[in-house]
C-alpha cells in the first residue's frame, strides 16, 4: 500500500523522502519504473471491481504518465541542482576575457613586430636610395665640372694658337672689333701693329719645321716683355703677329712708334745653323683708329698694307701710314 504525506512517501514498510528522491539523477532514473509500476498497480486495484477490463490498461497509462512527469521534474531538478555558483560564472567569464585579451595582445604584438620589420626594411631601402642619390649627385657634380673643364678647354682651343699659346686670328678679330667700337664711343685712339718675321722661311728651309716652331714660341714669349698689361697680342698665322695698343689721341703716332720699336728690338733674334747663324728680325706696319681707319677690317687692311711697304723697303723696320702719304 502506498501513502504520501508532505515530503514523505510510504510504500508498504518503505519510507522514501522526496528530498532524497530528487537528490541525484541516477537515483531518480532508477525510481521512475518503480513509481510507474506502483501507480499502475494502485489504479488497477481501484478499478478492478467496477471496470475489470479497463483496470489494467488504465493502470498502465497512469503509470507511464506518472513516470514521464517524474522524469520531467527530475530534469528540472537536475537543471536547478546543476546551476553553477555565480562566483564561478564570474571567474569563468574573467578567465575567458583574459584569454581573449591575451590573444588580442599577441595579435597586436605580432602586428607591431611585423610593422617594425617593415619599417626597418623601408628605412634600409630609404638609406640605399639616399646613398644612390648622393652617388648620382656626386657623379653629376663631377660630370658638370668635367664638362665645364672640357668647355673651358674647348673655348681655349677655339680662341688660342696651340703652338704659341697666344690668341688666334678669330680671337684677334673679336678683340679688334670691340676696341674699335670702344674708341669710337669714348674718343680714344688705338694703334694696330702688324708684325711679320724676317727670314723665317730660311729657318724652316735650313733647320726644318721643328726649329721654325721653336722660333715662333720664342717670338711669342717676347711680347710679354715688350708690351703693357692692357695691350693685346695675337698670332694671325704662319709668321704673322698683331698687337693692339690703346694710346692717348694727342700723341698717338709717337707712342705707337715707340711701342713698335720696342717690339722690333725684342725680336732681333739669332738662330744657330750649321756653318752660320741666321739673324731674325721683324717688319712692323702701324695703322691708327680713327686716324687711318674707322672700322676693324679697314684698320687691319691699312696696317697690313703698310707692313708690306716696309718689306719692300728693306725689312726689319717700323713703318706708318705717314710714309705711304709721303711716297
Amino acid at each position: 500500500m502506498i501513502a504520501s504525506f508532505g515530503r514523505t512517501v510510504f510504500w508498504g514498510n518503505m519510507v522514501i523522502s522526496k528530498t532524497d528522491f530528487a537528490s541525484s539523477a541516477s537515483t531518480r532514473e532508477t525510481l521512475v519504473p518503480v513509481v510507474s509500476a506502483i501507480v499502475s498497480a494502485v489504479l488497477a486495484v481501484a478499478m478492478h471491481d467496477t471496470f475489470p477490463v479497463m483496470a489494467g490498461v488504465t493502470g498502465a497509462f497512469a503509470g507511464a504518465a506518472a513516470g514521464v512527469l517524474l522524469l520531467r521534474r527530475s530534469s528540472i531538478a537536475d537543471l536547478d541542482l546543476a546551476a553553477p555558483d555565480p562566483r564561478e560564472v564570474r571567474l569563468h567569464a574573467l578567465e575567458t576575457e583574459l584569454a581573449c585579451e591575451r590573444t588580442m595582445h599577441e595579435a597586436f604584438k605580432r602586428d607591431a613586430e611585423a610593422r617594425e620589420e617593415e619599417l626597418k626594411r623601408f628605412l634600409a631601402d630609404l638609406e640605399m636610395t639616399h646613398s644612390a642619390l648622393e652617388g648620382q649627385a656626386s657623379q653629376s657634380v663631377e660630370l658638370a665640372e668635367e664638362l665645364a673643364e672640357q668647355k673651358q678647354h674647348s673655348d681655349y682651343l677655339a680662341s688660342h694658337d696651340m703652338l704659341t699659346g697666344l690668341p688666334n686670328r678669330l680671337a684677334f678679330q673679336g678683340e679688334l672689333k670691340r676696341r674699335v667700337e670702344y674708341a669710337a664711343s669714348s674718343g680714344s685712339t688705338i694703334a694696330l701693329l702688324f708684325i711679320d718675321l724676317d727670314r723665317f722661311k730660311d729657318v724652316n728651309d735650313t733647320l726644318g719645321h721643328e726649329a721654325g716652331d721653336r722660333l715662333l714660341q720664342q717670338v711669342a714669349g717676347t711680347f710679354g716683355a715688350a708690351m703693357r698689361h692692357d695691350d693685346f697680342a695675337a698670332r694671325l698665322g704662319g709668321d704673322e703677329f698683331a698687337v693692339i695698343v690703346e694710346i692717348p689721341p694727342e700723341e698717338a703716332r709717337e707712342v705707337a712708334i715707340t711701342v713698335a720699336e720696342r717690339v722690333r728690338q725684342e725680336l732681333q733674334l739669332t738662330v744657330s745653323a750649321p756653318g752660320t747663324d741666321l739673324a731674325i728680325g721683324a717688319t712692323i706696319g702701324i695703322a691708327l683708329c680713327p686716324q687711318d681707319a674707322t672700322s676693324a677690317n679697314g684698320l687691319l687692311h691699312a696696317a697690313d698694307e703698310v707692313m708690306y711697304v716696309g718689306k719692300r723697303r728693306g725689312r726689319n723696320r717700323v713703318i706708318t701710314t705717314d710714309e705711304l702719304k709721303q711716297a
